[in-house]
Order: structure tokens, then sequence, then C-alpha cells
């Protein structure tokens, strides 16, 4: 037929190279992506790929992490690593992290994610809050850029401030809410300027003022606590934050959600804004329809 001739017309053409190489930046970015719409559709099959994929970058990528950081690098091709990590790869690899940790329950991602914003204050923060897209130790830079501005894809700066802000809630620590607050700050003047460039920057400001955790509270293996989990992914927005907690285990000091039981030995999860939460919910239908009024 005419795609047949098509085909056999363009065949002496010179083909496009093959870009093969994988970047830490955008596995990031798809990472998060891939557990937000496994979480959403219950599909596990996605999320087994997401898991797999941040196994890859958390293997090749990694070099010599120094004591409480992570030191990062940004593409990976026939069976090396090259060049020094920008601001967006690690933006990346800590936001999948984080993503992990709400969807599964991995602890890694967790850590990875406070590893990578612990190496982003000491190598990239400026003076001003921000963070630049270089670390201090490239040699191979005229300036230091920095910028909040969203392109192809999200700035590293919008990222960073949302990592944050859920690092803040999920781990109760202070320090990480000043530095998102700092962030925030250093590009408030050009986002109000133009806030539809500034648009995943404006969504970390928006999870700082008003993001609403769910937190479940049941054994992590049992199908009653991820239904729940599951449905928080389906009844929130982007302003929801998740953290699953096993019975006599207790949230960070400060959660609104801290000391909450069980209900009779049944996971229930407790909706939470600001100081005040919800009563008990142990059912996933009712979970989705309180997150949805």
């Amino acid at each position: 037929g005419l795609r047949k001739r098509l085909f056999d017309i363009r065949a002496p053409r010179i083909r496009p190279a093959l870009d093969d190489k994988i970047l830490t930046d955008w596995n990031g970015l798809m990472i998060a992506a891939l557990i937000e719409a496994a979480m959403s559709f219950s599909r596990p099959d996605w999320l087994a790929a997401a898991q797999k994929a941040y196994g890859f970058i958390r293997d090749r990528m990694i070099v010599a992490p120094p004591d409480g950081m992570i030191e990062l690098r940004h593409s990976w091709r026939n069976g090396d690593a090259r060049h020094r990590a920008t601001l967006d790869d690690y933006a990346g690899l800590a936001r999948a992290g984080i993503a992990l940790y709400e969807a599964a329950g991995d602890i890694t991602g967790l850590d990875d994610a406070q590893k990578s914003i612990a190496y982003l204050n000491t190598h990239f923060a400026s003076a001003d809050g921000a963070y630049f897209f270089t670390d201090d130790q490239a040699s191979d830079v005229i300036a230091r850029t920095k910028t909040g501005f969203d392109n192809a894809t999200p700035a590293g700066n919008g990222i960073v401030a949302e990592v944050l802000v859920r690092l803040y809630h999920l781990t109760g620590q202070l320090h990480h809410r000043d530095r998102a607050e700092a962030v925030l700050r250093a590009f408030a003047g050009e986002s109000a300027k133009n806030p539809f460039g500034y648009g995943t920057l404006l969504m970390a400001g928006g999870l700082l003022a008003d993001a609403t955790q769910v937190a479940v509270i049941g054994k992590p293996d049992d199908p009653r606590s991820q239904a729940l989990r599951e449905a928080a992914y389906r009844g929130a927005g982007a302003t929801r934050i998740v953290s699953l907690v096993g019975p006599g285990e207790t949230l960070p000091d400060g959660h609104p959600a801290a000391g909450k039981t069980q209900q009779d030995g049944v996971p229930c999860a407790y909706i939470c804004s600001g100081p005040v939460c919800s009563l008990p919910v142990t059912s996933p239908d009712a979970l989705i329809a309180e997150l949805s009024t």
C-alpha cells in the first residue's frame, strides 16, 4: 500500500541518530508521574515500573555519597555515568523518592530525598534563598544561573520547593519549611508579575499554605490499608500528602494526626487540614467522598 511505498522511498535517507542516554532529571519526573497514575488508577504494574526505574537511577547515578548527603551524576550510557548533576537532577530524584515513600512506604525514597536536599543546601544554595542550577564544584561554567521559571520541564527551584514542603509535613522538621519559604520569597516578585511562568513554585506555595494530609493508620501489608491509601490519591488533588503508619507507630511531632489510632483494630484514615483532623474513615469510598467535597 501507500505506507509501504512511502517507507521504501524514505529508506535510503540517513536515519536520525538514536538518543539512548538516560537522564536523572527526566527519569525523576517520569517516576513521580508513573506513581501518581499507578495509585490513581490502581495499576500495580505501573508502580512496579516506577520502582524499577528508581532502582536503576539509584544504583547507577549515585557516586561516592558523603555521610548525610547524596552526590549524583546527570546521565548514563553504555555503563558509564557522566557529568556533574544539576539542580534539576537532585530535584527530580528527591521528588521521585518522596512519591515512592508516600505510595509504597519505601523509607529509602524518603532518606534519599533528605540526603539530596542536604547536598543542595551545601553546594547549590544562594544567599537569597534560591538554588543555583549548577553546584559550587562546577568549573566549566562562566556564570551560575538560577531561575524559578518553568520551561518545557518544571523549574528545579519549583520542584525543590515542593519537596521541601512535603519533607516538612512528612518528617516534622522545621528547617525544611524554612528553606521552602526562602525559595518562595526569592521569586516572590517575579512570580507576582508573571504567575503563568511560575506554576510549579505557586503549586508549592499552595501546598505549604493549605496541604491536605491523609494519615492512614494500619498495617502496611493489610489490603484494607492499601485500599485507603489508593483512595486518598483518587479523592484528593495535588495538595494531598499521604502517610501510612502501622499500629503502635507514631507520626512526627506536630503532625495533626499524631496519637491517632485504629478503630477497633480496623485500618482507618484521618483527613487533616491545618491542625484539625476529621473523624476516622474506614471505607475507601467514604474517604474519596470526604476528600472530593
